[in-house]
């Protein structure tokens, strides 16, 4: 739906909706502001608020949505019924929001508007999308008036010219106080979807339940993603002294503070879909902050066991480990830049998101997930970090290769 204008109706004389109930705050945000967020996020470059209340409760919807990260245009309408006419629509072609629906804005996102003449029904959603040469046809006051405007649909139907399209992943119609915290825990629990990030089978079974605790903890604060990115980066960094310490104890310590840091890790990203505080510049944050921990992570692991055994050649290693790393990661920036545009980092309604199909691609994106902590406790459990060395001395540089081979190919020899 990219530049798709929203509609988005405001009016006391729902009976199931109430007002008052837009100013209340879900996951850090009114409920209005959400809204308009979500529409954004949907792909809606223009937003028109009707509303049927009174100037008073307009004035506070207007001031609870002056935030910097609302750039769509919005425009809000006083609906009078002797003066407003079908000029004040939204265009030919428009997707009705329901204000009080929190939603999933990822599937929005991904559906073309309708053909001329035709209308898209998200299930019990509420939200509808009406294409060129049908919108013009409504009367204003119909789409203001929730029961008028699912009679509406049902004449649609009866006429042929629904499309029914399966709702959203999560939805949920805030009527009273008590949805409030029904939908919250429904958008809790959409944070689990990592929006199209580099994510393996672990990182989504277990990490995602050990960070969604965190998630709401820290949603409590003031606290930023970019702020929480770096509080990860710390306890990565602790990790990694660890890890160059003589012993047993601590390497395993180091591991645990390793996997610990990857929990924050998933945090940030959740507080940033939560609060809709994605940006290009966090994305790049948290990956260059990740890339470093993970060049730095296998030389203070040889410093450790060099200690450990006397022998300085496992420092060696652990410095061939960092060079392949390094190559490595450069090409997993390369194609997280580049190549693709996943829906966290998309914050324009104008943006696309762009996944690319290459096996340069497909290889960064199989083995650059953050499942390696978990493999790496096991290995510091078992002692056997000697051996890792060894294995990533010279399996990092086959990986590096390989990617450059394929980057090469399929890129500059196009």
């Amino acid at each position: 739906m990219k530049g798709a204008t929203g509609f988005v109706p405001v009016s006391d004389k729902d009976p199931e909706f109430e007002s008052g109930l837009l100013l209340e705050e879900i996951g850090g945000l009114t409920l209005i502001l959400r809204t308009l967020l979500a529409a954004q996020r949907s792909g809606c470059s223009r937003i028109v608020v009707v509303a049927d209340v009174s100037e008073e409760t307009i004035e506070k919807l207007k001031k609870a949505t002056v935030d910097r990260r609302l750039r769509s245009e919005v425009e809000w309408v006083e609906f009078n019924k002797d003066s407003f006419d079908g000029d004040q629509l939204p265009g030919e072609e428009f997707v009705r929001i329901p204000a009080n629906c929190v939603f999933d804005s990822g599937t929005l996102r991904d559906f073309d508007l309708p053909r001329s003449g035709r209308a898209a029904v998200f299930g019990e959603s509420g939200i509808v999308t009406c294409g060129e040469g049908i919108a013009g046809d409504v009367d204003p006051e119909v789409i203001l008036d929730e029961t008028r405007w699912k009679e509406q649909i049902t004449q649609w139907r009866e006429v042929g010219n629904v499309d029914e399209v399966a709702e959203p992943s999560y939805w949920h119609r805030v009527g009273s106080r008590a949805d409030l915290k029904v939908a919250l825990e429904k958008i809790y629990g959409s944070l689990h979807d990592n929006e199209g990030g580099l994510e393996g089978i672990l990182d989504h079974l277990i990490s995602r339940r050990f960070s969604l605790p965190l998630t709401k903890l820290f949603a409590r604060t003031p606290l930023t993603p970019n702020l929480i990115s770096v509080l990860g980066f710390l306890i990565g960094l602790v990790s990694l002294y660890c890890f160059t310490l003589a012993g047993y104890a601590p390497k395993l310590i180091g591991a645990l503070l390793l996997q610990f840091s990857s929990f924050i890790d998933h945090v940030d990203g959740e507080i940033a879909r939560l609060k809709f505080q994605q940006s290009r510049f966090g994305g790049i944050l948290e990956m260059t902050l990740d890339q470093i921990l993970h060049i730095l992570l296998m030389l203070s692991i040889g410093i450790g066991v060099s200690r450990d055994l006397n022998n300085t050649v496992y420092i060696w290693l652990g410095a061939a480990c960092l060079f392949g790393a390094l190559m490595a990661c450069i090409f997993v920036m390369i194609n997280q830049l580049y190549e693709t545009r996943i829906l966290g980092l998309v914050t324009d309604a104008h943006e696309e998101v762009v996944e690319s199909q290459t096996r340069f691609s497909k290889l960064v994106e199989t083995f650059g997930t953050r499942e390696f902590s978990y493999y790496l406790i096991l290995v510091a459990a078992l002692n056997l970090l000697p051996l890792l060395l060894w294995v990533f001395a010279f399996g990092s540089q086959v990986f590096w290769l390989i990617l450059a081979f394929f980057y090469v190919k399929e890129h500059l020899l196009k």
